[in-house]
């Protein structure tokens, strides 16, 4: 496993990062009945310093089927180095939660919920049952007191043979369980949601009003609504990922006038 140890790694990180990225597709049916089953997570710029700090992460993304950039920063910087457009997705009830549900409800496939505080699951799959007309099979809270409260909880997922999975823990750590979930021999559909559990807990299905959500003004609906803890996750823990970008943007800038220097070569005069 690669270590990245200095701030000159966060662009190799977030060009390592940019080539997993997926396009989202038009028809989530296709992924809620997909054979064999998926693995689907979300990254965010968040996950740039996560990635430097947790030195196995790109190896435990490399073992998910699909992966999507939730923000539009990432899918805006992912769309220009790349070049080409990348759409975001994110698990919430804005983006690709719905048909999600809509789709598990038509296929007659239950959906097991982990994640958030103690309850917040439980209120959450409450309001999805009411409004999607979902099955639950499980639902229950992602803080564990100790390893052996964990492997408790995967095996109660694992036993309630749940075709689908929803894991809501934040990032590495909702990965994780859903690759320790299969390795204790689960077999299904598995998405990750970050926070999405506990914002559905307070009883709306979309988090975002629909002028911020279309505008793309999420990030400053949440830095208003949640104050402090937001204002230095998108100050502090997005650091990485700023300087990341201002890296690879300046590479890349510099190897395009290279490129059409060139191209271009200049008359030596005699």
């Amino acid at each position: 496993m690669q270590r990245f140890t200095d701030d000159s790694a966060y662009s190799a990180i977030l060009l390592r990062l940019l080539p997993l990225l997926d396009d989202p597709p038009d028809d989530w049916h296709t992924v809620v009945s997909a054979s064999p089953p998926r693995l689907v997570t979300f990254v965010n710029p968040l996950t740039v310093a996560t990635l430097r700090n947790r030195a196995d992460f790109f190896d435990v993304l490399s073992r998910f089927d699909n992966i999507f950039a939730d923000g539009i920063l990432l899918a805006l910087v992912a769309g220009h180095l790349r070049g080409r457009p990348l759409r975001r997705a994110a698990f919430d009830g804005n983006s690709v939660a719905p048909a999600v549900f809509n789709a598990a409800r038509r296929e007659g496939r239950p959906i097991y919920f982990i994640g958030g505080p103690t309850g917040a699951a439980e209120k959450a799959a409450a309001l999805f049952r009411r409004t999607f007309g979902v099955t639950v099979a499980g639902a229950e809270g992602g803080h564990f007191a100790n390893p052996d409260a964990r492997r408790a909880a995967l095996a109660r997922v694992a036993a309630s043979r749940a075709p689908i999975v929803v894991v809501g823990m934040g990032s590495y750590i909702q990965e994780r369980f859903l690759l320790d979930l299969v390795t204790s021999g689960w077999h299904g559909t598995g998405f990750t949601c970050g926070a999405y559990l506990e914002q559905a807990a307070r009883g709306r299905v979309a988090y975002y009003p629909t002028s911020f959500d279309r505008l793309h003004c999420r990030a400053i609906y949440r830095l208003v609504r949640e104050g402090p803890r937001m204002a230095f996750r998108y100050l502090i823990d997005y650091l990485p990922f700023y300087i990341g970008t201002f890296q690879a943007w300046s590479a890349h800038v510099t190897a395009k006038r290279l490129s059409g220097r060139d191209a271009h070569p200049r008359t030596v005069r005699k």
